[in-house]
C-alpha cells in the first residue's frame, strides 16, 4: 500500500466519498465485521509475499505497509494468529492464509 492507498477506513472513506457510516452499513450488509479489519486484511496479502518468500527486514515491510512493526504484528496476530516473524519461519499455506482470514472478517467480537 504505496502511495495515495487508503491507510485507515476514514481515509478509505474520504477516498469514496462515501461516509464512513454509510461504508460500515455497506460492509455489514455484506456480512463483513468491519472496514478497519479488511484493510488489515488488505495489509496482510499485501505482506504475504515479503514476509515469506525474502529476507526484507519486517521493518522496513511494515513502512512499505504504512505501519509499524509492531502494529503490523499485532494486525497479523489478530486476524491470522500468528506473528510475522512465526509466518516468516513457517509460511502458511495461501488456502490456510485465505481461510483464517475469511474466519476473521466474518466473525463477530464476541
Amino acid at each position: 500500500m504505496i502511495g495515495d492507498s487508503a491507510r485507515s477506513p476514514d481515509t478509505f472513506a474520504a477516498m469514496t466519498g462515501l461516509a464512513r457510516r454509510s461504508i460500515d452499513r455497506r460492509l455489514a450488509d455484506a456480512g463483513f465485521v468491519s472496514g478497519k479489519r479488511l484493510l488489515d486484511a488488505w495489509r496482510i496479502v499485501a505482506g504475504y509475499r515479503a514476509i515469506t518468500r525474502s529476507r526484507v527486514p519486517l521493518g522496513r515491510i511494515a513502512r512499505t505497509l504504512g505501519c509499524t512493526t509492531r502494529a503490523m504484528d499485532a494486525q497479523f496476530v489478530v486476524m491470522i494468529r500468528v506473528t510475522c516473524s512465526g509466518l516468516r519461519a513457517e509460511p502458511l499455506s495461501v488456502e490456510e492464509l485465505a481461510g483464517r482470514m475469511a474466519r476473521r472478517l466474518t466473525e463477530r467480537e464476541r
